[in-house]
């Protein structure tokens, strides 16, 4: 039965019911980690080495997702460190879960997996030390479970509680990169985290990803645990965690690459780390050598036919709410229009009486899983990041170069733009269009304010990747008789301090500001973020912008530019475009996940993984009822 928000009460309540007994058969201690795909393979790598020369004996199981995440050169490498590789998906054959991958594996891997007692890392985790006498601690011998805590609180006004039937409890978040538990004490909020986790299509849009689903399962079935007091603090770009005694015990550090580079990052055994990057460096390529992709002689008529149609049409990749471009199937199993780092290659599989269409990366494995519907529209979701909702429609449309006329015509009409500041912001439905209705009173009362015009579009108008959208929309405003200024806004960013004019941003000499971030790609140690972007409209900017599309945004190979990306090169490369330019200071464009918003003109939630429907209940937790700014409250 299909969980909804007026029947997820009854249908956790009965799940809870059908918990089974703790039946035993589980043996000893040791530890779990969940990393599928090259990416987090190099991650695991680091982490194994690093146990292992902490002391660490513990048995360590890897779990993934199939042969099309792991392979039998990955599985012979950390063979010698003691680590036994687990197939999550032939696990599945014996405990089927309907819903697993990505986040979701955690407690799936806890749960199955032989340990009694078990600690489960993530991936990128660095232990300063031997974890081991996690287990041997009071507060694992009192309660059973270890918990550590994340930087938000659910707030009471969270739709969450309600659909769990919990009462508000003013606690810490659960961050879920380590946990400890046991399961013969805590055997059913384990298997209630895991229903949770499994109805993850429903609950993943009230919380974010399965960290929350321990604390709501403990909680809901009154059974403590116990968590550090020291709240989890950002160092130095990571993300650490204390044992009991307020000692640094984790460090998360940004995911490895096996093209290594040295940012400069400080951090404990970070020679040590960078040493075993180099070892892997020597024995492996980096690339999964079993990605699955179409190869197999056919085997039905259906097949043939389904077979036929993808090979034969083109379609419209869309990733729900966040963007979307024109892919082709290629019959060797490679994607050929369309491709990317994620998207290279595909194959069918069957399921049931189903066949599913599986798009993979040789990076990171599986990407997302389609089903067919009736209307002949593949659906499914990501696995990966954000989960987002993804269909796979045929189109006939000729992909479409910029057309200026498509976007001038889609200007309000009767709108007098000429000399007048704008804000320009953009968003596609639903979360990103619902952060700009959001917003959308606030920002309004300050173009009055400031004699601004205010424009927001939700749509695509061209079949253009959604980030190039931002790119056609600036440059059909800058021209000799359009505004004098355009301040662009991603969705997720909002004006916080109503006393500052946004025309103080850039000196006389700028006609672009821009804020540096911290990098969000692999090789670059930063970034000028262009999710706020302060312009001045004139000549130099107008040719900036038309440089950045012309050399970039007219590119429709595998290795298509994003727009972030080719502005920043573009700005690297190029000295006179450097002169048009000032670096603002993070008070512009507060990323509030990295930095403090407090007292900021700009705040924002760039990214970071986060889904959507998330970084807009967090951003809108930042301002209250009335609409004041934060630190003005």
């Amino acid at each position: 039965m299909e969980i909804t928000e007026q029947n997820s009460r009854q249908l956790s309540e009965a799940a809870i019911d059908d918990i089974p007994d703790y039946t035993g058969g589980y043996l000893g201690r040791g530890i779990v980690v969940c990393a599928g795909g090259a990416a987090y393979f190099t991650c695991a790598w680091i982490l194994f080495n690093l146990l292992r020369d902490l002391g660490c004996r513990l048995p360590i199981q890897m779990w993934y997702l199939g042969d099309a995440e792991v392979d039998e050169t990955m599985r012979n490498l950390v063979r010698p460190l003691g680590v036994e590789c687990v197939d999550a998906l032939e696990v599945c054959k014996r405990y089927p879960m309907s819903n697993i991958g990505g986040w979701q594996m955690k407690a799936y891997a806890m749960l199955h997996c032989p340990f009694k007692e078990v600690m489960l890392l993530d991936a990128d985790n660095i232990p300063e030390r031997d974890p081991t006498f996690l287990f041997d601690s009071p507060q694992f011998l009192e309660t059973g479970a270890l918990f550590w805590p994340d930087f938000g609180r659910l707030g009471p006004d969270r739709l969450i509680w309600d659909l769990c039937g919990i009462e508000y409890r003013d606690e810490r978040e659960v961050e879920s990169g380590q946990i400890v538990i046991d399961k013969e004490r805590c055997w059913k909020p384990l298997n209630f985290a895991l229903w949770y986790n499994e109805h993850s299509d429903f609950y993943y849009n009230y919380i974010y990803g399965d960290k929350e689903t321990f604390h709501l399962a403990w909680t809901k079935l009154n059974v403590p645990y116990s968590m550090p007091n020291r709240d989890v603090e950002h160092i130095n770009d990571l993300i650490c965690q204390h044992d009991f005694f307020g000692h640094t015990l984790f460090q998360h550090q940004k995911k490895w690459n096996l093209d290594i580079h040295d940012d400069n990052q400080s951090f404990l055994y970070r020679d040590e780390c960078l040493g075993y990057l180099r070892r892997l460096q020597l024995v492996w390529s980096g690339k999964l050598s079993n990605v699955n992709r179409y190869d197999n002689p056919l085997s039905s008529v259906e097949e043939e036919k389904i077979v036929n149609e993808l090979v034969t049409l083109t379609y419209t990749y869309r990733r729900i709410g966040y963007d979307r471009r024109t892919i082709a199937l290629l019959p060797n199993g490679h994607i050929g229009l369309g491709k990317n780092r994620l998207e290279e290659f595909w194959t069918l599989e069957r399921n049931a009486a189903k066949w599913n269409l599986v798009i993979s990366s040789g990076e990171e494995g599986r990407t997302c899983i389609l089903e067919r519907s009736e209307d002949s529209i593949w659906r499914g979701n990501w696995l990966k990041y954000e989960q987002m909702p993804v269909e796979l429609s045929p189109t006939d449309d000729p992909r479409a170069d910029y057309d200026e006329a498509l976007y001038t015509n889609s200007l309000p009409h009767g709108l007098s733009l000429t000399g007048k500041p704008v804000i320009l912001s953009y968003g596609l439905p639903p979360d990103y269009s619902g952060m700009l209705e959001d917003h959308r009173e606030r920002h309004e009362q300050y173009c009055s304010l400031y004699g601004y015009n205010y424009l927001t579009f939700t749509e695509l108008i061209s079949h253009h990747p959604v980030q190039w959208e931002k790119i056609a929309r600036i440059r059909s405003l800058l021209k000799p008789d359009g505004p004098s200024y355009v301040f662009y806004f991603d969705a997720d960013a909002a004006i916080n301090r109503m006393d500052v004019d946004l025309r103080n941003a850039l000196p006389e000499y700028a006609w672009l500001g821009l804020v540096i971030n911290s990098a969000p790609w692999e090789r670059t140690i930063f970034h000028w973020n262009t999710g706020v972007m302060y312009i001045r409209n004139c000549h130099e900017s107008r040719e900036f912008f038309d440089a950045v599309w012309n050399k970039y945004g007219r590119q429709y190979d595998p290795n298509s530019w994003e727009e972030q990306r080719a502005i920043n090169i573009l700005l690297l490369e190029t000295s006179k475009y450097q002169q048009g330019l000032v670096t603002l200071p993070h008070e512009w464009n507060a990323n509030i996940s990295r930095e403090s918003p407090y007292n900021s003109i700009v705040v924002a939630l760039h990214g970071n993984g986060r889904p959507p429907s998330h970084r807009r209940i967090e951003l809108n937790g930042l301002f209250s009822s009335k609409g004041r700014g934060i630190g003005k409250i």
